[in-house]
């Protein structure tokens, strides 16, 4: 059936999920997740992973560090592997154990590391000076409006008024938290977003805030901004509540609904289109930013 719905040539028009597969989604938007904890570049010329980020609170914590060189996973080299082949080494239950043998300055090291539940860090706030502060939101979870909201706040008592909102490679997360979200800014009855699904219905997502918050506004995106931190992006803009600085984003203008088969599978269909508040589709296409600045992933990530 799938294979109609969604043919090889158009893979993201239908996903289909196993009961298991999809409580891990269910945890990574609720801010948990199951994993190692690392986040990494893959050099295909030598086959190796370079690690550029170790999540906090996270299994790989205590045991690898930035820039570690990852050649082979449980005794597989690396050199012809697809990305999709590398993540599914990295995978697995919760409790598995991965070996990662690493090159470590001028060591080699096998390191052994238990994938493992933890909390996952979606806000980092880092003050800078001139009254400039810098909000990275990595994904739109249950927790990010309040918690956001929470940070704005006590950065607006320390006298912080300008914001840069970091949203490169923020690939998305739950749609009313980004809705949630974009609505901070906004007063009261400014539209935060326009919808039309397959039952030709119109709606229109307004703003019910009569005390948003003030900020002069920067957001940074990059052709990884996706989904709900496209909606953010082109909320704010619209309303001139906030300038856009970086490349064109990645163009996911559509929302999907979710249905439960008689086996517990989840199958996930799209069922409408999205549109900024002035009308604008950003399908395919993405968010042009108010200023264009080329940027170098290996350094974003």
């Amino acid at each position: 059936m799938l294979r109609h719905i969604s043919p090889p040539k158009q893979k993201d028009l239908a996903t289909i999920w196993t009961s298991s597969e999809y409580q891990k989604i269910l945890d990574g938007l609720k801010g948990k997740q199951v994993s190692l904890g690392f986040k990494s570049s893959f050099n295909a010329n030598d086959g190796s992973l370079t690690v550029t980020e170790v999540l906090p609170d996270s299994p790989a914590e205590s045991v690898l560090e930035l820039h570690d060189r990852i050649l082979k996973i449980n005794s597989n080299e690396l050199k012809g592997m697809s990305l999709h082949e590398l993540n599914a080494l990295l995978e697995g239950d919760e409790g598995s154990k991965v070996t990662l043998t690493v090159n470590r300055g001028l060591d080699i090291l096998d390191l052994t590391i238990k994938l493992e539940k933890f909390e996952t860090e979606n806000i980092v706030v880092t003050k800078l000076a001139d009254s400039i502060a810098v909000v990275q939101i990595k994904r739109f979870t249950t927790d990010i409006p309040q918690n956001l909201k929470d940070a704005l706040i006590k950065l607006k008592k320390e006298n912080f008024g300008r914001l840069i909102l970091d949203l490169r490679n923020n690939q998305g997360g739950l749609f009313m938290e980004a809705l949630k979200t974009a609505e901070l800014f906004l007063p009261e009855n400014h539209v935060l977003l326009r919808t039309y699904d397959r039952k030709k219905e119109l709606q229109n997502y307004v703003s019910a805030n009569r005390e948003p918050l003030e900020f002069e506004t920067v957001i940074l995106v990059n052709e990884m901004t996706a989904s709900s931190a496209e909606i953010l992006a082109t909320s704010l803009q619209d309303h001139n509540k906030a300038l856009i600085v970086g490349t064109s984003t990645f163009g996911k203008g559509v929302f999907e609904t979710t249905y439960t088969t008689e086996n517990g599978f989840r199958v996930k269909f799209i069922t409408g289109t999205m549109y900024s508040p002035k009308g604008r589709s950003w399908q395919n296409k993405g968010i042009l930013p108010d200023f264009f600045v080329k940027q170098d992933n290996k350094i974003l990530s």
